[in-house]
């Protein structure tokens, strides 16, 4: 009763004072801890139930494994296991829940093997050991399974749809996304919200927007989880006033935004450097609570910081007291989006101060503020440093700073000379930046060999063409020759 109540530490007292404890007594108490934590207690209690001669039975083992699961502590689910062989007669039901212990505890090698020599199959069993393979990034072989269980006439169920969107989602496979989401609506689970859920968070993340609005708006009745993967999807793929736009009607609808819709309506600000609209959702976020919290904070610098409003974005980020790296990067490159490499400089020393190692995304932001400033010779010594002294490899976004830096000094051989000393294939940023440098020197003949090398889809690389060919006075018949 004092459980099912919500009082654990006075069922754990009346569970004391009892004089003679049954399996049922043992049983329910396993249980309460094995549900709410800490699960030490669920096992320690399944120990001391041995030693007073009480034999579990298999519900309690049940009990046992779901703590196991639920924590990740596969040592203790394998002695479970072993009691289990020694102790009961297996069924189906306690075999899945092994199932489920191993491949939630990442053994889905040993979580396989048990699934193998279960004479019968049913959807949890499947579910189980799919959900496991999912949960270690092992799709191809989830979608493997889930097709086998298929052809073995198994009807899967919501929960096995679940999974498979989800392994659609991390892979952005949107044609198996669209076959799964077919045979959803065949059997009626689009209508689940569950379901409805994963299916606009899929279509979000294959960035496939007016899927997800078609599955978004077929909910009868949206909740917070469906607007967030919406409104997150728009500001993803950089369509910030559709997500402003959702905003909106998600407030209309008398929804109340979470944590989760506050981070996103914030990337969109930062996108279309809305300093306005981003000033009055900060004012929400201060009136819920949420600007201590961390990821909160730190989404707020970068907005503030990408709609030029530096200051506050300085004063946001002193105030947060436990600060990732994450967080002093995203000041970083607030202060080189609008040149001021000597702030940037300045966070950096700071950072180092206070023992935060510098990463990869601390040396673009460092580098991108020297090449918004015109500091040649120091982004070098940075790109110098950065390899020789914190050993970090430099990668496309660094090579592109430096290009870019010696393109806009003039040096067309330097910029040239780092091109072909890339251990990769230049990307189309790359060019652009060569190609933005050829204006500047009017260097045509360079600027025809980077053209041959971008995508001609792209306008913005016949803009810049164009610009090279009025600088130096020659006509359009000449540019398509």
């Amino acid at each position: 009763m004092y459980a099912k109540c919500g009082s654990l530490s006075e069922a754990r007292l009346a569970f004391n004072n009892m004089n003679r404890r049954n399996v049922v007594a043992w049983t329910l108490m396993i249980n309460e801890y094995a549900k709410k934590g800490p699960y030490l207690e669920a096992l320690l209690l399944h120990q001391q139930m041995m030693q007073e001669g009480t034999c579990p039975n298999n519900v309690t083992y049940l009990c046992i494994l779901r703590a196991c699961s639920g924590h990740g502590v596969l040592h203790q689910g394998k002695l479970i296991h072993v009691h289990v062989m020694l102790n009961s007669e297996s069924d189906t039901v306690l075999t899945n829940a092994i199932i489920e212990m191993y491949a939630k505890c990442g053994n889905v090698e040993e979580a396989h093997h048990e699934f193998d020599l279960l004479q019968e199959h049913t959807v949890v069993s499947w579910n189980s050991l799919i959900g496991g393979y999912i949960k270690h990034s092992d799709h191809v072989t989830a979608s493997l399974l889930f097709v086998s269980m298929e052809i073995q006439g198994m009807v899967p169920d919501p929960i096995t749809h679940l999974h498979i969107l989800k392994a659609c989602a991390t892979s952005k496979d949107i044609i198996y996304g669209r076959l799964l989401h077919y045979n959803i609506m065949r059997l009626g689970y689009d209508a689940t919200p569950h379901v409805g859920n994963a299916l606009v968070d899929m279509y979000c993340k294959c960035e496939s927007l007016a899927d997800a609005r078609c599955a978004f708006q077929y909910m009868a009745k949206p909740p917070l989880e469906a607007w967030n993967a919406l409104i997150g999807g728009y500001a993803l793929v950089g369509q910030a006033e559709e997500a402003f736009e959702l905003f909106n009607k998600m407030k209309a609808s008398k929804l109340e935004p979470g944590k989760v819709t506050y981070l996103s309506v914030l990337k969109a600000c930062a996108a279309l450097a809305a300093a306005e609209q981003g000033r009055a959702i900060h004012d929400l976020v201060q009136q819920k609570g949420l600007e201590s919290d961390l990821f909160v904070a730190s989404s707020l610098v970068d907005m503030h910081a990408k709609c030029g409003n530096l200051r506050e974005a300085q004063t946001l980020f002193d105030k947060i007291s436990i600060r990732s790296v994450v967080t002093w990067n995203t000041l970083i490159a607030g202060y080189a989006l609008h040149g001021q490499a000597e702030e940037a400089l300045r966070v950096v020393c700071q950072m180092e101060s206070e023992n935060i190692c510098l990463n990869h995304v601390s040396f673009v932001g460092l580098l991108s503020a020297c090449c918004h400033a015109g500091c040649l010779a120091e982004g070098c010594y940075f790109f110098s440093i950065m390899i020789e002294i914190y050993c970090l490899l430099a990668l496309m976004d660094h090579y592109c700073n430096i290009i870019d830096m010696f393109g806009r000094a003039g040096l067309l051989e330097e910029a040239v000379f780092v091109i072909k000393g890339m251990p990769f294939e230049p990307n189309t940023v790359v060019w652009k930046a060569l190609l933005g440098a050829c204006r500047v020197c009017s260097d045509l003949s360079l600027a025809k060999h980077a053209t041959r090398s971008l995508n001609q889809q792209d306008r913005g690389m016949f803009v810049l063409l164009s610009n090279i060919y009025a600088a130096g006075d020659i006509w359009a018949e000449d540019v398509e020759a």
